[in-house]
């Protein structure tokens, strides 16, 4: 059931979870205009600061500071966008998937970034809901088309995955 409160502080409780109705933004502070991924409807997110200011002036719009729950990004969300476009949910869990599991979904991977790439496009710094892209949230979505969720950004994609030895002149 969307969130239906006009009390902002209920969804500022920290350590509360919601799913997202709605794609949005996801902003590198409180303030400013630096987008740092965009989210698309159903991912889930927790609340992770409690320390909720209603400063609203012309420049600004109350934030929200809130960990993303299928990768653990951090990013800040425009409260007046989401508050009514959210439901709560009581828990979350990743779905682990094994190596053979990911192994059979890597076509449709690679088929999602080849339609992907014949769209009209271009380059979107925090860019993941398409059609325009930042690298890594084009890796990122490729692989979250398939529910294998992978973290945003490149260097945490680098930790996360593991090494596969490739000969250069195969690539």
């Amino acid at each position: 059931m969307p969130f239906r409160s006009e009390n902002h502080k209920d969804l500022f409780t920290k350590g509360t979870s919601w799913k997202l109705e709605i794609d949005t933004n996801g902003y590198a502070s409180f303030s400013g205009e630096s987008i740092v991924t965009q989210i698309s409807a159903g991912r889930c997110f927790q609340s992770i600061d409690d320390n909720f200011s209603p400063k609203v002036s012309l420049n600004f719009r109350p934030r929200i500071k809130v960990r993303l729950l299928e990768d653990g990004y951090i990013c800040f969300l425009e409260m007046e966008l989401i508050q009514y476009r959210i439901s709560k949910i009581n828990s979350w869990h990743p779905i682990q998937l094994n190596y053979s599991q990911i192994k059979s979904r890597l076509d449709k991977v690679l088929n999602w970034i080849d339609k992907a790439s014949k769209k009209n496009n271009k380059y979107l710094w925090g860019g993941s809901l398409g059609p325009d892209f930042d690298c890594s949230g084009l890796v990122q979505t490729s692989f979250a088309s398939q529910s294998i969720w992978l973290p945003r950004d490149a260097y945490q994609q680098e930790i996360f995955c593991q090494d596969i030895p490739v000969e250069i002149n195969n690539l």
